[in-house]
């Protein structure tokens, strides 16, 4: 496997048994698959993407940048380490995820997240979807872990 993959899967296969978070490896062509799901049905599923290049994590249908070696992350370890925080942050009171629905389908997804400077706020969405539809609204909160953060985004 290719470093990063390699360094991710190291450091968060012990923290995850350690904190006895339910959660599978899958691989899938090239990519390793980390999947924790949700605990309860007010909570979401994590998943993390593996590839030899980047770290993509999922909450649900949100996803965000890839965690990258780069200027800010010199080495694997580096880069897996920083991504298994935010990945821990997710799977706690730390993080809520709101999913807009148009109809039945899910359409727009805000993540807000605690970090040592505050509350940050991330967004993705469709871009086609029903837009005659009825909204509706859902928040949804991991409770895996215990809060990192004195504030919390719930």
């Amino acid at each position: 496997m290719p470093p990063l993959v390699d360094a991710f899967r190291a450091l968060a296969e012990p923290r995850l048994m350690a904190d006895r978070v339910a959660h599978d490896w899958q691989t899938r062509g090239p990519k390793t698959v980390l999947l924790v799901p949700a605990a309860s049905p007010s909570g979401f599923d994590v998943q993390v993407e593996s590839e030899s290049y980047g770290l993509y994590v999922y909450a649900d249908g949100w996803h965000g940048a890839p965690f990258e070696v780069g200027p800010l992350t010199q080495t694997p370890h580096e880069t897996a380490e920083s991504c298994l925080g935010f990945v821990r942050t997710l799977l706690c009171e730390d993080s809520s995820l709101l999913v807009t629905y148009a109809g039945r389908k899910p359409v727009r997804w805000v993540l807000t997240y605690s970090t040592e400077a505050g509350l940050e706020r991330e967004e993705t969405g469709l871009l086609v979807f029903n837009f005659l539809a009825p909204r509706t609204q859902l928040t949804l909160v991991n409770k895996h872990l215990p809060t990192r953060y004195a504030q919390s985004a719930a």
